[in-house]
């Protein structure tokens, strides 16, 4: 005998195999696979080594390596912490990352506590963490120096003496190139001089 499903005002002749429940599982498609008895949510975290790699660039970044996690919960966020000096893993991880990302491999501009790395020595350190938020638990950290990220004034004034420079190999004469009124380029007869300039 046919069951009688209410949708609406209309009623529908179903079998109960096609009655849905909150514990049916899906596919991508939206395709029952089936309705299990029980659940069993997964609480064990990625299989994860850790930092393997803590390399400065020219720029005053590091750039941190880390083999991939291993998981079935897909996709992995990777935690990257950072903090000045050298410290524990305890003192590193009880801070918030410094940036959160898929890649395996990551140029660090800014330590946990949001500001710029600056000339001084830096430890490192990165956590893997599922799509179900269970997060590995390692404690591999590296220390290596930084030199310094460039700040938003040495990077425009680099910028605006490489183009100085590019117009006067060109043949241009270029006097006055000021950037953001501290220094003052002056290029005659193939000559450059930096003046700084009094507020």
């Amino acid at each position: 005998m046919a069951n009688i499903l209410a949708l609406g005002s209309s009623l529908q002749l179903t079998s109960a195999a096609m009655l849905v429940t909150d514990a049916d599982i899906f596919t991508d498609e939206n395709v029952r696979q089936s309705t299990p008895t029980s659940a069993t949510i997964v609480t064990t975290p990625p299989t994860f080594a850790g930092i393997v790699s803590a390399t400065p660039n020219s720029d005053g970044s590091v750039t941190v390596g880390y083999a991939a996690a291993t998981t079935v919960l897909q996709p992995v966020e990777y935690e990257v912490h950072c903090l000045p000096g050298s410290v524990s893993a305890a003192t590193l991880f009880a801070a918030s990352p410094a940036l959160i990302t898929t890649l395996l491999s990551e140029a660090v501009f800014f330590d946990s506590n949001g500001d710029s790395l600056s000339a001084q020595n830096y430890t490192f350190g990165v956590r893997a963490r599922d799509r179900l938020d269970n997060l590995n638990l390692n404690t591999v950290v590296l220390t290596t120096a930084s030199s310094g990220v460039i700040s938003g004034t040495t990077a425009d004034f680099i910028d605006d003496l490489k183009e100085a420079i590019q117009k006067a190999n060109s043949g241009e004469k270029i006097v006055g190139v000021v950037t953001e009124d501290v220094l003052e380029l002056t290029i005659t007869d193939d000559v450059l001089v930096g003046t700084i300039k009094d507020k």
